[in-house]
């Protein structure tokens, strides 16, 4: 059975931009940092066919007093707060 590849890049592509896990440190100074860490990223070429590429995370530092925004901001990346801010 032959596989429709604009299938397989529309799927790659949407894991693409897929939270895979989100870490959360207390600061020294009372605040939060907060890691969001991505799927690997799908890359196409003619001669290596389909690899996958590290995408960096994304790092969101919040000062103490922002425990409500830092969790709005965590429930956003889990996408249990509507749509991402990217």
């Amino acid at each position: 059975m032959a596989m429709d590849m604009d299938k397989v890049k529309a799927h790659m592509k949407k894991q693409a931009t897929q939270t895979a896990r989100v870490e959360i440190e207390r600061a020294d100074n009372g605040g939060y940092t907060v890691r969001e860490f991505f799927k690997s990223k799908p890359s196409f070429g003619k001669v290596t066919g389909c690899s996958m590429n590290y995408v960096e995370p994304e790092l969101t530092a919040f000062g103490d007093g922002q425990e409500e925004e830092m969790m709005a901001h965590v429930k956003n990346c889990l996408g249990m707060g509507g749509k991402r801010e990217k």
